[in-house]
C-alpha cells in the first residue's frame, strides 16, 4: 500500500505558519490522530493537533537537554519540548531511561509507553573473516589479568600501564566471503590484511569518534594490524576538519576510512570485523545498534543510559566506560583475542534483536498505543 508523502518545511525554527496547512490536510484526508518524533515538529504538531481537533502522540527518541554540546541550543529544545508535552496525549519513549527522565519532569505516568525501536530482519548475515578464525595472539599482549570490560561486572576504564607493550605477529591476509544467504554478500575488503573496526554515525561531539581514533592509536602502537571504517557524514565541516586533524596528529589517518552519506548501512556493518559505538552521552535507542545486532556481528558500546538497556555485558557485546580510549582498546583486543567468545557474543546479539528489537515489535508496539488512544478518543457508539 502507498502511502503519501508531504513536506511542509519551516522557514525558520520558530515558524509555526506550516500548522494551519497541516491542520488542513488532517481535516481533509479524515486522519484521526498526529504523530510527532522531534521538539520542533512538537511545535507544529502541538498546534495543528489543536486546530484540527484531533490527539497527538509524541515520540522520544533521545534527551532534548543532552542532544548536542551547544548547551543553549539544548536548553531551548529541553524547554520547548517540556512545555509542549504536557498538553500531549500520549507520549511514547525508546527507551525506560527516557521514560524515566519525563517521569522525573512531572508527566503523567498513564501517558506515558516505552516501545523500543525496531529494525527490518537483514538481507545478508554477518560471517566471521579469517582474523577471527586463526588469530595470533594472545590476551596478555592487550590485557592486564583478570575480567575483560563488560565481563563478569567489570566496566571500569583500565589504566595505560596495564597495556602490554609487546607487539602481536602480523596477522595473514583475510580470505573469503562475509555474509551468507539471503542472498550470499560479498565482503568488500576482504582481501586486506587485519582487523576492521566499524562504527556508524551523523559524527558529532557526543558520538565519541575522538575516543575511538584513540583506541585505535593505542592498538596500532602496539603492533595489531587494525583500521577504522567509520561510516557517515559529518555534522559540520568545522568538526570534519577538527577530527581529521586529530586522526594524522594520532598517527593514524591512514587507518581510517571516511565514508560520507551512504544508503545501505547493512552492506558496510558486514565488511567490519567488530562493531563499536563509543557515544559519549544523549542517546536513546541508536537505529545502527540494532541493525549490527540484527546481522549478527561482534559490538562494543559504552556504558550510557539507552544503550545498557539493550546490550547486556558479556551477554550481547561488550560495554566500557564512555570517554575512554584504555577501556574501549582493552575491550575491542579482547574480542580479537577471544574469537569464539566474540562469536558467542554476536549470536546471542542477533537472537535478542529478533526477540525484541524486529521491526514488527516496535509496529506493534506503537499500533497498541494508537488502539488504545482512539477507543479513548472516540468509543464505539
Amino acid at each position: 500500500q502507498q502511502v503519501p508523502v508531504l513536506q511542509l518545511p519551516m522557514r525558520h525554527r520558530l515558524d509555526v505558519r506550516p500548522a494551519w496547512r497541516l491542520a488542513r490536510l488532517i481535516r481533509q484526508g479524515g486522519y484521526r490522530l498526529l504523530h510527532a518524533h522531534t521538539p520542533r515538529s512538537l511545535l507544529i504538531g502541538r498546534l495543528a493537533a489543536w486546530l484540527a481537533g484531533v490527539p497527538l502522540v509524541y515520540h522520544v527518541h533521545s534527551p532534548a537537554w543532552a542532544d548536542s554540546t551547544r548547551w543553549f541550543f539544548n536548553w531551548a529544545n529541553a524547554m520547548l519540548e517540556r512545555l509542549l508535552l504536557r498538553r500531549a496525549d500520549r507520549i511514547i519513549c525508546v527507551s525506560q531511561a527516557l521514560a524515566d527522565q519525563m517521569h522525573r519532569q512531572g508527566l503523567q505516568t498513564a501517558k506515558i509507553t516505552v516501545v523500543p525501536n525496531g529494525t527490518p530482519q537483514p538481507t545478508a548475515l554477518w560471517k566471521p573473516s579469517a582474523c577471527f578464525q586463526t588469530p595470533r595472539f594472545r590476551k596478555e599482549n592487550f590485557l592486564s589479568e583478570g575480567s575483560a570490560p563488560g565481563v563478569g561486572g567489570m566496566t571500569r576504564p583500565e589504566t595505560a600501564s596495564s597495556m602490554d607493550a609487546s607487539r602481536p605477529e602480523r596477522f595473514g591476509r583475510t580470505e573469503g566471503m562475509r555474509g551468507e544467504a539471503l542472498p550470499v554478500s560479498e565482503r568488500g575488503g576482504a582481501d586486506r590484511d587485519g582487523w576492521t573496526l566499524g562504527t556508524v554515525a551523523l559524527f558529532r561531539p557526543r558520538k565519541g569518534i575522538e575516543v575511538l581514533l584513540e583506541a585505535l592509536a593505542l592498538l596500532a602502537e602496539r603492533g595489531v594490524p587494525v583500521r577504522l571504517r567509520a561510516v557517515g557524514p559529518f555534522e559540520t565541516d568545522f568538526y570534519q576538519a577538527a577530527v581529521q586533524q586529530k586522526a594524522a596528529q594520532l598517527g593514524v589517518a591512514d587507518r581510517v576510512q571516511w565514508t560520507g552519506p551512504v544508503e545501505n548501512v547493512e552492506a558496510e556493518l558486514l565488511q567490519m570485523d567488530i562493531f563499536v559505538l563509543p557515544s559519549l552521552f544523549g542517546e536513546g535507542l541508536p537505529m545502527v545498534l540494532l541493525e549490527a545486532m540484527a546481522v549478527g556481528m561482534p559490538i562494543v558500546a559504552s556504558r550510557i543510559p539507552g544503550l545498557e538497556e539493550v546490550i547486556r555485558p558479556g551477554q550481547e557485546g561488550l560495554l566500557v566506560e564512555p570517554g575512554s580510549p584504555h577501556a574501549l582498546a582493552q575491550a575491542i583486543a579482547h574480542l580479537m583475542s577471544h574469537p569464539e567468545e566474540a562469536i558467542r557474543l554476536a549470536q546471542q546479539a542477533r537472537l535478542r534483536h529478533q526477540q525484541c528489537y524486529s521491526a514488527q515489535a516496535m509496529a506493534a508496539g506503537v499500533g497498541q498505543v494508537y488502539r488504545h488512544l482512539l477507543a479513548n478518543r472516540f468509543p464505539p457508539r
